[in-house]
């Protein structure tokens, strides 16, 4: 790639979200329910930023204020690289906390982690 090319493009930054196996009761979400979420994650990150990459973590944990403990987990982490700027960034951003908000209702989570270059957002 030439210089000139590379000052071209807009910066990329790194999009995460993650999908737990669990609910906030620690009662295991089912697969089915599972794949849909990480099919429709998947689906919604390729109409924002292109596509997406999603994968199986080992195991996670949070630490949970209302229940004061730790609550385990085997999420599916969904990502994308995103090269977007501006004004159409914050569409797609809230577009996709909007998407979260509702897996956090719909799946009885205490809050839904998205990474946004670098940054953790609990939502």
């Amino acid at each position: 790639m030439s210089a000139e090319n590379e000052n071209e493009q807009s910066a990329t930054i790194l999009v995460i979200l993650i999908i737990p196996s669990h609910r906030k009761s620690e009662k295991e979400i089912s697969e089915k329910l599972r794949i849909k979420w990480r099919r429709d994650a998947q689906e919604l990150f390729a109409e924002l930023f292109g596509g997406s990459t999603a994968f199986e973590a080992i195991e996670g944990s949070y630490w949970s204020r209302e229940q004061g403990k730790v609550l385990w987990d085997l999420p599916v982490i969904v990502e994308a690289y995103v090269s977007l700027s501006g004004d159409e960034l914050k569409e797609a951003l809230t577009k996709l906390g909007s998407f979260a908000n509702e897996m956090k209702a719909k799946l009885s989570q205490e809050s839904v982690m998205l990474v946004i270059d670098n940054y953790t957002h609990f939502i």
